[in-house]
């Protein structure tokens, strides 16, 4: 089997990185928004319940473990950690101290309400379309805990990719700088489109 290499993962995990923040920052307006309040089903709705999952699955990807599957390498931080480690573009100290980091947004997530093994369950549901949930998939997923997970996770992205160019990996594509661009974003798409009024 092919092994990937360093700028592949790296490449996966920073488009990864790069689709978290613009699918949350396109849902957190649609989550402030009060929209037709008495429609059953309006498009907002429905693009607020697939943003907040797309999140959901996106944030799963990045925090997989390291691994080779049977269509390929997993890349994830952990991975891109570990592959960066071997290449010698960071020290073992410095892989450590990023996982050391992703354990803590893990702790901070379940301080916030939301059970880590829950995204996992969720992640699994949502792609095996034939496995129906014992309990409702979304009932302890509060997007607010979900959002810093979100917004912390990006910027250990980040940071892990500022430290990889300093070391000489050459720049694949530059992050935003800010979370908060896509937020902005966001807010000026829907806000032409719908009529959104925060709450």
């Amino acid at each position: 089997m092919m092994v990937a290499t360093l700028q592949e993962i790296r490449k996966h995990v920073l488009d990864d990185a790069d689709e978290l923040t613009a699918t949350t920052g396109m849902v957190v307006p649609l989550l402030r928004a009060q929209i037709d309040a008495g429609e059953a089903f309006a498009p907002h709705r429905f693009l607020r319940r697939l943003f907040a999952r797309h999140v959901i699955l996106i944030l799963m990807r990045l925090h997989e473990e390291p691994g080779k599957k049977r269509v390929g390498e997993t890349a994830s931080i952990a991975s891109l950690l570990e592959r960066a480690t071997a290449d010698e573009k960071l020290s073992p100290e410095e892989a450590e101290e990023f996982q050391s980091v992703l354990g803590k947004l893990v702790s901070n997530l379940e301080v916030d309400g939301v059970r880590y093994s829950d995204l996992k369950d969720f992640r699994v549901a949502e792609l095996a379309h034939s496995v129906h949930p014992r309990i409702p998939r979304t009932a302890s997923l509060p997007f607010s805990a979900i959002w810093r997970f979100a917004h912390d996770t990006f910027e250990v992205v980040l940071a892990i990719d500022q430290r990889l160019k300093a070391s000489g990996c050459p720049s694949i594509d530059d992050l935003e700088a800010s979370f908060d661009v896509w937020i902005d974003r966001g807010d000026a798409f829907w806000a032409s489109r719908i009529n959104i009024t925060d709450s």
